[in-house]
């Protein structure tokens, strides 16, 4: 009895620290950030509806400080389009001058968007289907 419960124990339980094999991480190299007041707010969005700014339709969303590098964990292989935003304020939200034209440094995967244009789904989208995905994001202020 004691026999067949070590081999259920060892062979039967999955290993807890064993990674998901169809997940991987996401690696943000960002480029140009002004400064490291604040937060980062990031979203990433494996579905057009709700991009670049409704969070509550993002696949996943992340607030964390400032670096030159964010490593996104436990995603699961797929399309995806992701949105950064430097919330220097800790508002939690976009802020913008009086003439409509952001305030805060954001960033688009996948091109450079303007400011007078919303940024475009799928210019933005990208393939997730590795164990590491590396993303360089420019922030425009």
């Amino acid at each position: 009895m004691i026999l067949f419960l070590l081999w259920s124990f060892f062979f039967l339980n999955e290993n807890p620290s064993s990674e998901n094999p169809n997940s991987g991480k996401i690696e943000l190299k960002i480029n140009n950030l002004k400064n490291k007041k604040g937060s980062l707010l990031i979203c990433l969005f494996n579905q057009k509806d709700g991009f670049p700014d409704d969070s509550k339709r993002s696949y996943q969303n992340w607030k964390v400080q400032p670096s030159s590098t964010i490593v996104l964990t436990d995603i699961p292989k797929g399309q995806y389009a992701l949105v950064i935003m430097h919330d220097e304020d800790g508002n939690n939200a976009m802020t913008y001058n009086y003439l409509k034209f952001p305030k805060e440094g954001f960033g688009v995967s996948g091109y450079q968007p303007s400011l007078l244009q919303k940024p475009d789904f799928q210019k933005a989208v990208f393939s997730h289907n590795q164990k590491l995905t590396s993303l360089s994001l420019r922030l425009r202020y």
